[in-house]
């Protein structure tokens, strides 16, 4: 039984510390996240004309790489 109860109090202060870490990330996440949408936000596809498709379409992948470039290696 006590073997049962150690073994449990053990399982516990694991999941508290992972817990912990977790929260500790969160903020730095949504920041990222919320920096993302506003990438996102900032590409105006409706304005694209035929002629400047593939040069604003790599300008927008452009962006989107970046920033995932930057999140990966944060991470």
């Amino acid at each position: 039984m006590q073997q049962h109860l150690t073994r449990g109090v053990g399982r516990l202060e694991e999941a508290e510390f992972n817990a912990r870490r977790d929260a500790e990330q969160w903020p730095q996440t949504l920041a990222e996240l919320r920096e993302a949408v506003v990438k996102v936000q900032s590409i105006h596809d409706e304005t694209w004309t035929q002629e400047s498709y593939n040069v604003e379409l790599a300008r927008a992948l452009a962006v989107i790489d970046k920033h995932a470039w930057n999140g990966t290696r944060r991470g």
